[in-house]
């Protein structure tokens, strides 16, 4: 058997560890890389429920006539049918703002995010979400401010949410 010298040993150590490192960097850019994944799909789902939320409306028949009336006129609501609809607004809000996140940090396509964008646009055009908003203008975040007056302007010549509803013969 062959004796190695402390200096063969201290060689064979660099060489091991070398390899050590290597595989424990390949190791890492393989959970970045499924971490990413993860994230985006997570992302995706986050981003979806935006757009679930602004079609589903209340959830059933009775919310969802609600909160169609109040798109087209929230002073015809009632004060519990203000607050259902006030919900609903600011649920949509929080979901849109979530979805802008994700598209500022990368984690959403701009195609994406600027369809969202503009199906948020349409819901803040409506009358009634307008009304409500510009009540509450004053308690809303700064960046809600601003990114109300933002959309308003840039997808004004879009028809509002409300007008989506009106194919229903007897609408008020």
């Amino acid at each position: 058997m062959l004796k190695r010298t402390l200096s063969q040993w201290a060689s064979m150590a660099e060489i091991f560890g070398s390899f050590a490192i290597v595989l424990s960097l390949i190791f890492v850019g393989l959970e970045i890389h499924q971490n990413s994944a993860q994230v985006e799909a997570a992302s995706m789902k986050s981003s979806y429920n935006f757009v679930d939320l602004v079609y589903k409306l209340g959830g059933n028949p009775e919310q969802n006539e609600i909160i169609i009336i109040g798109l087209s006129d929230f002073e015809s609501l009632s004060i519990g049918e203000k607050a259902l609809f006030d919900s609903y607004i600011t649920t949509i809000g929080m979901e849109f703002d979530v979805a802008r996140d994700l598209y500022q940090r990368g984690f959403l396509d701009e195609e994406l995010y600027l369809a969202y964008e503009e199906l948020w646009a349409r819901v803040m055009l409506s009358p009634g979400a307008t009304y409500l908003f510009n009540i509450g203008r004053q308690g809303a975040p700064p960046q809600i401010r601003r990114m109300f007056d933002l959309v308003t302007v840039k997808y004004k010549h879009l028809d509002p949410l409300s007008d989506y509803y009106k194919f229903e013969q007897g609408y008020k």
